[in-house]
């Protein structure tokens, strides 16, 4: 394998430092409601040039630095702890896109926001499937987390989107990877600059949907992948080739409302089992948990959203299902009795729901679309204004919010455990999440410190029993600053793991500038 090849630092002026506290003021904080940060200097490139010129100067005095996107982050890894910010939301250029039959790819800018991509690609007939629920996030962002979410069950995850990456290193160097460029087997690393060799992570991982945590290993790595979900602590992503599919004709979702988890389980695990055909597949189901519901109604969600929730409610999914056409609601109406593929969608649904707990809409009626993934999003913000009005009186109270994922058939025995540890904990939690996927998020929303501890006890059992389950207890949202999640990737992948994803870190971040307190767990040193 010949070496990897870094260009030089780019020439000329560097992008002037912002150092007005009005102007930073509202990135000390991201989705995580951890405590603001702090910070004295924020930097906005707008292109690769300015961002290598950016780093290189910082590199020069020694100063640390973190890069932000959208500040999206549930585990507080866009908030800085003094670091000088280098923010990508400038450099947010959408590329042509690249047609060759039934494949597509595109070239963009980190800072391109999700909404504005998907828009640019729709007018093509192109979509990028792998977006997380979130659509304001942006490319580098999703790429540095190894972004899931619901469609992953359909198409997977980011990493597998990904064909190509431009890197800015620590000292302002820059990297151009393709993927197949550069693959290191079980054994071997990656040949560097003059003697240098970039290990690879040698820990195995399970075989699941979506795993984020740490440094990606595989047993061919591709080193697109080394930087794919390394949460920004390797190098500044600049530019990102994506890899496209042909836009779905139609769209059909449908919320059922359901007895209990078991009866969530097993509708999903039907509709895991619909044959994927030319006229339907299903793109993702969705859970949330009596608790969820509780607190929609206590917001007052479902009468904005013109959706009753059943009094007897115990839990419910919500389904996405692409189609080779766009239907209406009347046509949907007409199909409850056909045998096509579409009508035993349709069926499945009501049998478990019941025509008068099931709300469908079609992309025929975007705003009615729309309203219904509105329901889902609201669970997760629900949970977040309990705890940020929590945390004005209660300083110590933080977002305690578990990202575990289990295989499918092993995801009953997982719920009943998470309800167990709940009661034993004496805490009060919501679950929602990826069911199609076997990805879970359940929350505790605590109201002392008391209450913190006992959450982080539940969230380090619960996170246990998914690896006796074959699963892992880190699936989407990365690690960040969070001392819990750090935690959990110690257990998870163990103490040599770690030394390793430490020695990758030294080679590309020597001085160990970028990021500092990210992701990695405190060494000996």
């Amino acid at each position: 394998m010949r070496p990897v090849k870094l260009e030089p630092v780019a020439r000329g002026v560097s992008c002037e430092a912002i150092r007005q506290h009005d102007r930073i003021v509202d990135r000390l904080e991201d989705a995580s409601a951890a405590p603001p940060g702090s910070c004295e200097r924020l930097y906005l490139p707008e292109d690769e040039r300015q961002a290598s010129l950016c780093l290189a100067a910082l590199h020069r005095e020694g100063h640390p630095v973190l890069f932000q996107a959208a500040r999206t982050s549930l585990t507080g890894g866009a908030i800085p702890h003094g670091e000088a910010i280098v923010s990508i939301e400038r450099m947010n250029s959408i590329g042509p896109i690249n047609e060759n039959g039934d494949e597509a790819t595109v070239r963009v800018g980190p800072g391109v926001r999700l909404r504005d991509l998907q828009r640019t690609l729709a007018a093509r007939g192109w979509q990028y499937p792998p977006t997380p629920t979130y659509l304001e996030a942006m490319v580098g962002g999703v790429v540095s987390t190894n972004a899931g979410g619901p469609a992953s069950f359909r198409y997977g995850v980011t990493r597998d989107w990904v064909l190509g990456l431009h890197v800015v290193t620590a000292d302002g160097r820059r990297l151009e990877v393709e993927r197949g460029q550069f693959v290191a087997s079980t054994g071997e690393s990656f040949p560097w600059e003059g003697t240098v060799r970039l290990p690879r992570p040698e820990h195995r991982l399970p075989s699941l949907k979506k795993i984020t945590a740490g440094y990606h290993s595989a047993p061919q790595l591709d080193l697109v992948d080394l930087f794919v979900g390394a949460e920004g602590t390797l190098g500044l992503i600049t530019e990102a080739t994506l890899r496209l599919q042909r836009l779905p004709a139609g769209r059909i979702g449908g919320w059922v409302f359901l007895a209990d988890d078991r009866t969530a389980l097993a509708a999903t695990g039907e509709l895991r089992c619909l044959p994927v055909t030319a006229a339907l597949s299903i793109r993702s189901v969705e859970f949330i948990d009596r608790d969820c519901l509780r607190l929609l109604r206590e917001d007052g969600i479902d009468r904005k959203l013109r959706i009753e929730l059943p009094a007897e409610t115990g839990a419910a999914i919500y389904v996405v299902a692409e189609t080779d056409r766009s239907w209406t609601d009347t046509e949907l109406m007409d199909l409850l009795t056909d045998g096509t593929d579409v009508g035993q969608f349709l069926q499945l649904l009501v049998r478990y729901g019941d025509l008068d707990n099931v709300y469908l809409a079609t992309d025929a009626d975007p705003g009615r679309f729309e309203e219904l993934v509105a329901l889902r999003e609201s669970v997760p913000h629900a949970v977040f204004e309990r705890v940020r009005r929590t945390r004005l009186e209660v300083p110590e109270v933080q977002k305690l919010g578990g990202d575990t994922i289990v295989p499918f058939e092993r995801l009953n025995e997982f719920m009943v455990g998470c309800r167990e540890a709940l009661a034993r904990h004496e805490v009060v939690g919501a679950i929602w999440g990826h069911v199609s996927d076997g990805n879970l998020h359940p929350n505790v929303i605590a109201q002392s410190a008391d209450e913190m501890k006992r959450g982080a006890d539940f969230q380090l059992e619960i996170a246990s029993l998914a690896q006796r389950l074959g699963g892992a207890p880190l699936a989407e949202h990365g690690v960040g600053r969070n001392v819990l999640k750090q935690e959990l990737l110690r257990r998870f992948v163990g103490p040599e793991a770690i030394d390793r994803m430490w020695e990758i870190k030294r080679v590309l971040d020597p001085t160990l500038r970028i990021a500092p307190g990210v992701l990695l767990p405190p060494n000996n040193d």
